[in-house]
């Protein structure tokens, strides 16, 4: 599969973790967090069968998700796995949902804006659209989270949009924590 063909599957699996937001909202300790490790478990495993020679299968069994090469020498969905689970295991549920829907929605919303109308690359391929779309797209979902309002989706909206600007391949961290430690300011 080609790289132009891959990307919208690759966008449309990186939304779907989005589902973890409401995973943690609605979820209890100690399961809210079993779950998030063994999200990350099963994504660890998925790269340990990628460095031992299996890449060509998951390929085959998992078309486009992975990236070649993945950055880090880890796949981009362990990196997600881990913001996801620092953001919930440092700040209470609802900034957490607001992190993890900010990379979920913020980041392919970036991904596919930049790639259409981003002829001028500014920093590390990232494009002022592609900025633009991610904050549009993280305002709209932290403004879904109940508890959280209008400065939270701003300043979270923001953040997002700073953040995948400028962390290159650790943006799938750094987003869902950085989010959730500026929306948790508006957390009682």
């Amino acid at each position: 599969m080609t790289a132009s063909r891959q990307q919208p599957l690759r966008n449309a699996i990186h939304a779907a973790t989005g589902l973890a937001a409401w995973w943690v909202l609605a979820v209890p300790e100690p399961w809210r967090m079993r779950g998030l490790v063994a999200m990350l478990t099963a994504n660890l495993a998925l790269d340990v069968v990628r460095w031992r020679g299996g890449r060509g299968r998951l390929d085959r069994a998992l078309p486009g998700v992975y990236r070649d090469p993945e950055p880090l020498g880890v796949s981009c969905a362990t990196l997600l796995a881990v913001g996801y689970l620092l953001a919930t295991s440092l700040f209470p549920p609802p900034a957490a949902a607001a992190g993890i829907l900010a990379l979920a929605l913020g980041d392919p919303a970036a991904a596919v804006v930049g790639r259409w109308y981003g002829a001028r690359r500014a920093l590390a391929g990232k494009t002022w659209p592609g900025s633009l779309a991610c904050f549009l797209a993280s305002f709209v979902a932290i403004l879904l989270i109940p508890g959280l309002g209008l400065m939270p989706a701003l300043a979270g909206a923001a953040m997002a949009a700073l953040v995948e600007r400028r962390a290159g391949p650790l943006d799938n961290v750094l987003v869902p924590v950085a989010v959730a430690m500026l929306a948790g300011l508006w957390v009682g």
